[in-house]
């Protein structure tokens, strides 16, 4: 919540987090989801990253409509990673 003070968490929880996502069947999927969570990792992302992202998505062939379904499922696979790290 807001203005409450939140433990700092360790450095790399979120490459724990990420080493243990599910892997996606499509290759042209998972090559996408690296170029993502790498940009992901420092918890910014840069305007090279978003070129990056951008221009892998055009390589692979993957449609504004599948990103949207990438994203969503891969927001949910990190949630539930997450919740059952504790």
């Amino acid at each position: 919540a807001r203005g409450t003070h939140q433990k700092r968490r360790p450095a790399g929880w979120l490459d724990r987090i990420v080493a243990r996502m599910p892997r996606h069947e499509d290759t042209r999927v998972e090559s996408y989801l690296e170029v993502l969570e790498s940009a992901l990792l420092d918890r910014y992302l840069s305007h090279h990253e978003e070129e990056a992202l951008v221009q892998m998505a055009c390589e692979l062939n993957l449609s504004r409509q599948l990103l949207d379904k990438i994203h969503c499922d891969y927001l949910r696979s990190m949630a539930r990673v997450a919740l059952a790290d504790g």
